[in-house]
């Protein structure tokens, strides 16, 4: 799983344990970690949303560069993308009827 965080101030974090970045601005894709949950407790960082480990913080940048800077969707669109516990959600089938049982041959005797 990574996290979706960005700091409640002007600036910016190294994660002690990753060696990770956190942008003074916007919003940046990390590992949970120790100090994560600690600057959560405290109020330095806000997490955003979840995705899964497949993602990158590199390919969140892009995200957000094609939405022209709209965190909002750009996150809503990197979490569809990306989601916890696997590959994204295709979608639902419509679902089918049951077949009928077979009619029983008539005996032509």
């Amino acid at each position: 799983m990574r996290l979706l965080v960005e700091t409640k101030g002007q600036f910016q974090l190294r994660v002690e344990d990753t060696g990770e970045l956190i942008r003074h601005t916007g919003y940046t894709l990390v590992r949970p970690s120790a100090f994560i949950s600690a600057r959560v407790a405290i109020g330095q960082v806000e997490v955003i949303d979840r995705t899964n480990d497949e993602a990158t913080d590199t390919e969140w940048q892009a995200y957000a560069r094609e939405c022209d800077g709209d965190l909002v969707v750009a996150a809503a669109a990197f979490v569809a993308a990306f989601p916890v516990g696997g590959a994204p959600a295709a979608p639902e089938a419509p679902a089918q009827k049951p077949a009928k049982p077979a009619k029983p041959a008539r005996n032509a005797s």
